[in-house]
């Protein structure tokens, strides 16, 4: 219990040593929201439908494809006045025989007042593992499969402009099959090694102030979330999860050019299973990295990045990150911190909503990755 209140206290302490660089990024960006351009086209009212074939390379997968629906809807009156609600769906195979099908909802109910998210995801997915920490070591990877639902959602209010909070609820089952012999997974060494079911109960927050909820080039973002899971909420694990998120944008140095800047802080205390301890990397943060190459229980990243058009619908990126992760949040060291960097293009395939179609070449301190999707990383 001394430990758990040392671990909370310092969670707390370092959360509160981020706002002021998180308060810094929402004061200047709330100070550069341009007008919206006025050549840009006008979103329309009522339904889009976007199908499209999936085609992507990362670190984790390989080669994989598959296909996306992608439904957007705005009430017919006043279409530029609401927010826009959202619906995907996405079903992928890779060349690692890894499967996976999601859907996700971000819908915008009465007046936008209500604000509505879910995610399900059901997987089958060969992965690897290295271990636990900043210093785990490529030789020790171990193969594992995991299959399994998961499953999120989430009500929130609006409470001023822009702002939304509320409840949300979280659930997992996942079994761990095909653990390589020897490793530690199989040997049982690590929490979730054979297999894990959580259930969580939590809050989560969002202050939304971006022009534009695809593409920005002012204003801010911040969100956070608690998650807390035992016996009590039905969870084989007793773990608590916390995460801050804090994002701004500026006008760049051209016609239609853009920065924006990401901070991202994650943590959780008690016994989290294996699977949920965060990894350094993604196709959002730190771009370049494995996934789960590096996994502790707390990270801490961020990244910039430049967006400039290129000609007609196609622009291009510049992007750089630093993040780590840790046990305790007095490990964290600058002088620690592994550094991804990379470039991309991107493609208008919906241009009176702003969304894009984005490939990115990235590039970590002993690894590479290319990867594609919808929208922006962040």
């Amino acid at each position: 219990m001394r430990w758990e209140k040392r671990i909370a206290s310092q969670v707390i302490t370092w959360l509160a040593s981020l706002f002021p660089a998180a308060a810094l990024l929402v004061l200047v960006a709330a100070l550069h929201v341009p007008p919206a351009a006025a050549e840009k086209p006008a979103p329309e009212g009522g339904f889009s439908f976007l199908p499209l074939p999936v085609l992507f390379y990362t670190p984790e997968t390989h080669l994989g494809g598959g296909a996306a629906l992608l439904v957007i809807h705005r009430p017919e009156d006043r279409p530029e006045a609401h927010r826009p609600s959202q619906i995907a769906v996405l079903l992928v195979h890779t060349e690692k025989k890894q499967t996976q099908i999601v859907v996700k909802a971000d819908l915008f109910l009465r007046e936008d007042d209500w604000r509505f998210l879910a995610e399900a995801q059901y997987e089958n997915y060969p992965d690897l593992f290295y271990g636990i920490g900043r210093n785990s070591r490529a030789e020790e990877e171990e193969t594992y499969t995991q299959r399994g639902p998961t499953v999120l959602f989430g009500v929130r209010r609006r409470l001023a402009e822009g702002l939304y909070a509320g409840p949300r609820f979280s659930f997992m089952d996942v079994d761990v099959r095909d653990a390589e012999e020897g490793g530690a997974i199989a040997e049982g060494a690590v929490d979730g090694g054979g297999g894990a079911k959580t259930a969580t109960i939590g809050f989560g927050f969002g202050w939304d102030r971006r022009n534009h909820p695809f593409l920005p080039d002012g204003g801010f973002l911040l969100q956070g979330t608690a998650d807390f899971g035992d016996r009590r909420t039905g969870s084989d694990f007793a773990y608590n999860a916390f995460a801050l998120d804090g994002r701004a944008f500026f006008p760049g140095f051209g016609g239609d050019h853009s920065i924006g800047a990401h901070l991202l802080f994650e943590a959780s205390t008690g016994s989290p299973p294996f699977q949920l301890l965060y990894g350094l990397g993604d196709e959002s943060i730190l771009r370049g990295y494995h996934g789960r190459r590096y996994v502790d229980r707390m990270k801490a990243a961020l990244q910039a990045e430049y967006r400039l058009p290129l000609t007609g619908r196609l622009g291009a990126v510049l992007y750089g990150g630093a993040g780590d992760v840790v046990r305790d949040p007095g490990d964290f060291k600058r002088s620690k911190f592994k550094h991804g960097f990379g470039f991309g293009f991107r493609y208008d395939v919906k241009p009176e909503e702003r969304l894009r179609l984005r490939l990115d070449i990235a590039y970590g301190a002993d690894e590479s990755g290319v990867y594609v999707n919808f929208g922006e990383a962040f």
